[in-house]
């Protein structure tokens, strides 16, 4: 239904699009849906990126037409449709050299001395990532929904960036960062 409304739009059928999407999904999915469109003249798009909260709180104030967010964030929540569009794992993402590559297994008790990061904002204390990973209640050092700082953070330092390894692609593939597993969480 994504696509098709941003079709509808590109050829001026639908008019504008107004889109909410949590930074994840915004930084996978919309060049790949969006760059094919752009060039029509009678596509007009209006893209959100948000905390899951916000946008759905957009929705349902109808300045959103579609919001692509996080399961548990519509889970339970108000008359919601929802699809599946994607699975991103979670991992631990540090520099190459980071200490935490030499151990098999790590535990929420490995990170306890490095800072760790988040992708969200702070506005969404209130459902921090957490108690969804089992974490120590440690507060992240950085909260920013901007990939491209927390990859450069990550790669400059000893912090810990609790993310899904897409949002590190860039910093992976250059072999700048790498990827450890979870070792408490079944994904």
């Amino acid at each position: 239904e994504l696509a098709n409304m941003v079709a509808n739009a590109a050829r001026g059928d639908g008019g504008r699009i107004a889109l909410g999407m949590a930074p994840l999904a915004a930084r996978t999915l919309l060049a790949p849906l969006l760059s094919e469109m752009i060039d029509r003249p009678g596509f007009h798009a209006n893209i959100t990126t948000g905390s899951p909260n916000r946008l759905l709180a957009m929705l349902s104030q109808e300045e959103l037409e579609i919001c692509v967010c996080t399961r548990q964030a519509t889970a339970g929540k108000r008359p919601y449709a929802s699809v599946l569009l994607a699975h991103f794992p979670i991992a631990l993402v540090v520099h190459k050299d980071h200490p935490l590559t030499e151990i098999e297994r790590v535990m929420p008790d490995n990170m306890e001395p490095f800072p760790m990061l988040r992708t969200r904002s702070t506005d969404m204390d209130g459902e921090d990532s957490a108690p969804i990973l089992s974490l120590p209640r440690k507060q992240p050092a950085v909260a920013v929904e901007d990939y491209d700082i927390l990859m450069r953070i990550t790669a400059n330092s000893d912090a810990v960036w609790v993310t899904s390894p897409v949002a590190a692609r860039e910093g992976i593939l250059a072999g700048t960062l790498t990827q450890v597993e979870i070792g408490w969480l079944d994904q």
